[in-house]
């Protein structure tokens, strides 16, 4: 097994919110990919946006808050009333991920085709294709470590996962930024994801949400 996919197979882990404790199950470490669909071909799931756009309002609102050079503020434009979208696979099969890559219109490098064409027996593909916003870029925030259910050391991506009180829902995070010389496109994200999670992960329980700011 690869040192990559090795990192992939996660524990609960504890973690404390306010005056009570919830479990996260996460559920892998994040590869950005080059996979793409037009972007007005992106229209499964809206991407909720609440939080997002309220966190860039209270900022712009702060008083002497002065743009970066690098992470200007744009001005308020229709932007923030606009819906965004995503389409989710979640890939278990050969023949499902062949027909992922046989799509109308999909992008992607050969390299990513030979590393991703292939589906592993003890692993599944959750693939994210999400509409970014004119004035802004997704990143990969920084993985996080923590211990498997043996003591060894893991790294994670925590964008991707699940309360144990509510494990229908997954929640899928696309971390963004600004970037005054973007325009409206679409970034895609893999997951590597151990088959015992194969029962309570599929499209319809994947929520994506933006989120601003965190590193």
């Amino acid at each position: 097994m690869s040192k990559r996919r090795y990192l992939l197979l996660l524990p609960f882990l504890l973690l404390s919110s306010c005056s009570h404790e919830a479990f996260r199950q996460y559920f892998g470490n994040m590869e950005e990919v080059s996979f793409s669909l037009p972007f007005s071909d992106i229209d499964q799931k809206e991407i909720v946006s609440e939080d997002w756009k309220n966190a860039i309002e209270a900022e712009r609102e702060q008083e002497n808050t002065a743009p970066s050079g690098n992470n200007p503020l744009p001005p308020k434009d229709p932007v923030l009333e606009k819906t965004y979208y995503a389409d989710i696979f979640v890939l278990s099969t050969q023949t499902e991920l062949d027909s992922f890559f046989a799509q109308d219109g999909l992008i992607a490098t050969e390299e990513e085709k030979k590393e991703y064409g292939f589906m592993p027996s003890d692993l599944f593909y959750v693939i994210v294709l999400a509409q970014i916003p004119e004035g802004y870029e997704s990143f990969k925030r920084e993985n996080i470590q923590s211990t498997d259910d043996k003591g060894n050391m893991i790294i994670i991506s925590d964008n991707f996962y699940s309360f144990s009180s509510r494990p229908e829902i997954n929640y899928f995070f696309i971390d963004l930024k600004y970037d005054t010389e973007k325009k409206e496109h679409v970034s895609a994200f893999l997951f590597e994801v151990s088959r015992k999670y194969l029962s309570t992960i599929s499209s319809t329980t994947i929520r994506p949400v933006y989120s601003w700011g965190k590193k």
